[in-house]
């Protein structure tokens, strides 16, 4: 039985908001996200997205590292989750046209 269109567009909106933020924190760490199964995002795609808008401020948090690695590392980590949210917010239908058809399958079982 599949679950009402309605009802699905309500669940994975939820689901979105619930765990963007999430999905955006392990994207930085290196973790690949998945949709339909297959990696859709990885990090790799955070890296190319550090530059050339982000480079000035990647640069001054490297030269932050080298002076106090805690602070340095910290508004690394900042910069890095800011690209990957902007990448999972950019992938947002993808994810949650894969998450509503997890949750059908799930039902049909």
């Amino acid at each position: 039985m599949r679950i009402q269109k309605s009802k699905l567009e309500t669940l994975s909106d939820e689901w979105f908001q619930n765990w963007r933020e999430e999905m955006a924190a392990v994207l930085a760490c290196g973790e690949d996200i998945h949709a339909y199964g297959k990696p859709i995002l990885v990090f790799d795609d955070v890296a190319d997205n550090l530059y050339p808008e982000l480079g000035e401020e990647v640069k001054n948090a490297m030269m932050m590292c080298a002076i106090n690695a805690e602070l340095g590392g910290k508004h690394m980590t900042k910069i890095l989750e800011g690209v990957a949210l902007a990448l999972v917010d950019a992938n947002e239908m993808t994810l949650r046209d894969s998450y509503e058809e997890e949750l059908n399958r799930s039902e049909a079982a």
